[in-house]
């Protein structure tokens, strides 16, 4: 989401708190690793 917003930081806080805090409550979980090392996120059910 960061990436197509601010696409010249190559980190965003927010959004990853914000992930992590999602993960937490079991509504995300990481799909995949990529080769530049970021993390796909995926809904979960």
């Amino acid at each position: 989401m960061w990436k197509l917003t601010r696409p010249d930081n190559r980190h965003d806080k927010l959004v990853r708190d914000t992930l992590l805090d999602l993960q937490n409550h079991h509504l995300v979980r990481i799909e995949t690793v990529q080769e530049d090392q970021r993390q796909v996120w995926v809904l979960t059910r």
